[in-house]
């Protein structure tokens, strides 16, 4: 073979192996969108789960929901899914077009991976604003397994990703809230400008929690999550995308009704920039409970729970919690600073079943069913520290300590420590 022939094919070989896992966008018809619109949705999908043909199916949703989105909205996903690479696509007009293909597998729940493949759609899909939406698995600020940061923190928030860029090696990983709202904080709107979502919305089980919301407050001005579990299939997005593409103080509670209207759960929307006042509020409000020398514990006796570990109840419903322990003038200085940040909520109607919403947890819920009144129902969780939570590598009490809400709130001015 003659030598231009050879060095004809190493350059075709080099230039193939170097464009493996690019964007090629021009490669497959795809138009590159410079010129910046209204709104990016980014979905971000941690689905290398269980979960993961429900997810799969949340993204033919999306793509079959697509028709109904207006010109000025672009809608892009990333998605890590069972057996097979992370890849990044463009839905439009009934049409998923994927822009981006990664050559091997890796950590979704990674913070390096997720600020990398978030920077690189803003960067290639430019908007006035953003907005997102996260799917997989989510329990609020609950202590389990080790997360795949590289802090020393063992909170998870949301995955779990089970494979890794070894599958021989990989084992499921989580990733914290510290680390997700790190991951926000350093991302880039294309102008160079701290990028700040219009809406964060969690698609996730139990994400409305005091604790999420004020990790993620410089993140975004709304976060609408549901407070409970939520059904394996998640939201119907073949009717939600009109509620994703409202103007923002509109799309907070469209979603919410959109949800609420095809599932059976307990989802808010809060505003985030009531939630310092809220923390100051709670914080004096505390001080005001009696207690001896020991450690305020709240009385939690039929209080409304979303979700419990080592089977005691952890995340409580913030209104009725602070109703149970409050002096009924305390309660009512209380209460408007909760109000002010809970633009909307939904409570599924009593329909004469056991469970009033789609769990899998083994919740008691008959211990506080007669209580989940719209006169006691927050719509937004909060974890009390107790000595009931304090049991080998699951230490509550001191991991909240972690978590900037725990601080502010003034928990260890109530004989609490670190």
């Amino acid at each position: 073979m003659p030598k231009y022939l050879i060095l004809l094919l190493t350059l075709v070989l080099c230039c193939h192996s170097c464009t493996s896992g690019e964007d090629f966008p021009q490669d497959n018809g795809e138009e590159q969108h410079l010129t910046p619109g209204r709104r990016t949705i980014i979905a971000y999908i941690s689905g290398d789960n269980n979960l993961s043909p429900s997810l799969s199916s949340d993204i033919s949703e999306m793509t079959e929901g697509s028709t109904q989105m207006p010109d000025d909205c672009r809608l892009l996903v990333f998605a890590d899914l069972n057996n097979q690479p992370p890849y990044i696509a463009h839905i439009l007009g009934g049409k998923m077009t994927k822009v981006k293909e990664y050559p091997r597998d890796f950590y979704a729940t990674s913070p390096d991976s997720m600020l990398s493949a978030y920077q690189w759609i803003i960067d290639h899909y430019p908007s006035t604003e953003y907005a997102t939406i996260i799917e997989g698995h989510g329990s609020g600020p609950i202590i389990e397994k080790d997360t795949v940061a590289t802090s020393l923190l063992t909170l998870h928030a949301y995955g779990t990703d089970a494979t890794g860029e070894d599958p021989a090696t990989s084992t499921p990983k989580w990733m914290n809230l510290p680390s997700m709202s790190a991951v926000f904080g350093n991302l880039k709107d294309h102008n160079g400008n701290k990028l700040r979502f219009s809406y964060i919305f969690f698609d996730c089980c139990c994400c409305q929690s005091v604790e999420t919301a004020y990790e993620l407050r410089h993140a975004t001005r709304y976060i609408i999550a549901p407070v409970s579990e939520t059904p394996g299939n998640g939201a119907d997005y073949k009717t939600m995308l009109p509620a994703l593409c409202a103007d923002t103080e509109s799309a907070a509670k469209n979603i919410v009704s959109a949800y609420a209207s095809q599932s059976r759960l307990c989802i808010s929307a809060i505003r985030t920039d009531g939630l310092e006042a809220l923390c100051q509020a709670t914080r004096k409000a505390l001080l005001t409970i009696p207690r001896t020398d020991r450690p305020l514990t709240l009385e939690r006796k039929h209080c409304i729970y979303y979700y419990r570990t080592k089977s005691t109840p952890v995340l409580h419903d913030m209104k009725h919690i602070m109703k149970l322990n409050l002096s009924p003038e305390e309660y009512t200085r209380w209460l408007p600073y909760l109000e002010n940040v809970v633009v909307s909520r939904h409570l599924p109607p009593p329909d004469g079943t056991a469970d009033p919403w789609v769990t899998a947890l083994n919740i008691n819920f008959p211990l506080f069913r007669d209580n989940l009144t719209p006169d006691n129902y927050g719509g937004i969780s909060m974890i009390a520290p107790s000595d009931a939570y304090d049991y080998a590598g699951s230490d509550i009490n001191t991991t909240l300590f972690q978590l900037r809400w725990s601080n502010a709130a003034g928990w260890n001015a109530l004989g609490w420590t670190e």
